[in-house]
């Protein structure tokens, strides 16, 4: 048998089991082991989150009445060919329904697509606009404070 995490050829007896059928040789693959499969799960539950999230916005902009049978087709399609992530379709609804002003009265979420390019250099100049926003933290305001009834009294005189 070898160990899951080096690769190492181990005898059973002097293995440790981390899980029924996985083994490592030491206590420091078993380290390594279980850190490596953290981060993993981490990841898978982020990806549900941000798929949960999506679900939702997509019920939201169609009031409930979702064909889901199309739309996973749709996100899972997206993907898997185009390669965009969950929170990447997210962001490209938001930025059809929420700056464009789309609205959507047919089913399905296939403008995806044709707005991702558009969307990601809108967030693009927008997270560069913010960054430049910044730096305006570091500028000087000088303060005046006019009197406007002086003026008026000045004027007549």
């Amino acid at each position: 048998m070898k160990c899951h995490q080096c690769g190492k050829e181990i005898n059973k007896d002097n293995a440790i089991q981390i899980k029924p059928r996985i083994y490592v040789c030491s206590a420091d693959c078993e380290q390594k082991y279980k850190a490596k499969n953290v981060q993993s799960s981490q990841k898978e539950s982020k990806k549900c989150d941000d798929l949960i999230e999506l679900k939702s916005y997509i019920n939201q902009l169609y009031n409930g009445n979702v064909n889901w049978g199309l739309v996973m087709r749709q996100i899972k399609s997206f993907k898997e060919e185009y390669g965009y992530t969950y929170k990447q379709q997210l962001w490209v609804l938001k930025y059809a329904y929420e700056v464009k002003d789309m609205c959507f009265e047919a089913q399905g979420i296939g403008i995806i697509p044709w707005l991702f390019k558009e969307a990601k250099q809108f967030y693009s100049q927008l997270s560069s606009v913010r960054k430049s926003l910044d730096n305006v933290d570091n500028l000087c305001y000088d303060t005046i404070i006019i009197n406007k009834k002086q003026e008026i009294e000045d004027m007549f005189e």
